[in-house]
């Protein structure tokens, strides 16, 4: 079993840093399993690094990108089960291998938004 905890670095752009945290269980999910995701997923992942942690990556930013949706970590596992938008992912509930322990996505704060009027006619 490996634990992967994330972190998103999003700071440098006004936003939280959102932290993922997945386990993955190598007896279920090995490299053959990661390069299918991969091969899915994007079709120019490094083949030279360790697969596992390569797909690990790609799950953790899609996970950033669902959970800032919805920030509830049973919407975002039920986003990965239903899979409608995602049906190159694998469900994230340890059935295949891979769990997801908590994501808190981005927090967006309008105190860190810049902007300018402009007046038109």
């Amino acid at each position: 079993m490996k634990r992967y905890n994330i972190t998103y670095k999003l700071a440098d752009y006004g936003w939280s840093n959102p932290e993922i945290t997945i386990d993955v269980d190598n007896k279920k999910f090995d490299e053959a399993h990661a390069q299918s995701i991969l091969e899915n997923i994007n079709h120019s992942y490094d083949s030279s690094v360790n697969l596992v942690d390569e797909a690990v990556k790609m799950i953790a930013v899609m996970v950033v990108k669902v959970s800032t949706e919805d920030r509830e970590l049973e919407s975002v596992l039920d986003a990965f089960k239903n899979r409608t938008e995602l049906k190159h992912y694998p469900v994230l509930d340890g059935s295949v291998g891979i769990t997801l322990i908590d994501t808190d996505g981005i927090e967006f704060d309008e105190d860190n938004i810049e902007w300018e009027v402009e007046y038109t006619k």
